[in-house]
């Protein structure tokens, strides 16, 4: 295994980010998959070796956040207790501001089914500034990508689950009057999954 993709939920993110409806502050630990692949878990994380390196990257955290602007504020997949223009822009200062790397350590919980990965010590900001800040929930994928003791972790578009939610519909919904006609409709979401 050289990669990782784990989909972001809703109960991992900062208050700010949750859907709507729902409650609670995020938790800290982010589901990774059922314990029973827990040998498989702990040979992709080296056990957890002192000589591992996990690190997000400046650049793929602001790729990330100009990919998801139009989500942010006009929240057409989902909808989240404060996201909008001035969190998108606070979000987006927070990472200009950020080293080209941020660091951090990570340690392995289980709770009798399942899996996840927390961060630990004086890091957990990193996780909670540049991670549990950001990532939108169900519509962002974490790939951890693995080089012998580095792993990058990268935020990620899930294009399968926006298909999947049918937003060409809700778009239709939406459209102005005067964009009536076939071709009108496949311009404009052209132009709408060109932003994304």
């Amino acid at each position: 295994m050289k990669s990782l993709i784990i989909q972001i939920p809703s109960s991992f993110v900062k208050r700010k980010l949750k859907l709507k409806g729902e409650r609670g502050s995020g938790e800290s630990k982010l589901f990774v998959g059922s314990q029973k692949k827990e040998e498989e878990f702990d040979d992709f994380f080296n056990s957890f070796s002192n000589q591992n390196k996990y690190y997000f990257s400046k650049t793929n955290l602001l790729d990330y956040l100009k990919h998801m602007k139009i989500e942010y504020i006009a929240q057409k997949c989902n909808q989240y207790q404060e996201a909008g223009e001035d969190l998108y822009s606070s979000n987006l200062e927070l990472v200009a501001n950020m080293a080209e790397q941020e660091e951090f350590e990570l340690e392995k919980f289980t709770d009798g089914t399942r899996y996840y990965i927390r961060a630990i010590g004086d890091s957990k900001k990193v996780f909670d500034d540049f991670f549990r800040e950001i990532a939108l929930p169900k519509i962002t994928n974490l790939e951890i990508k693995k080089n012998q003791n580095d792993f990058n972790f990268t935020l990620q578009l899930n294009l399968d689950e926006i298909i999947s939610r049918n937003v060409e519909d809700d778009i239709d919904k939406n459209l102005p009057e005067e964009i009536d006609f076939p071709h009108q409709r496949i311009g404009y979401m052209s132009i709408l999954w060109t932003v994304i």
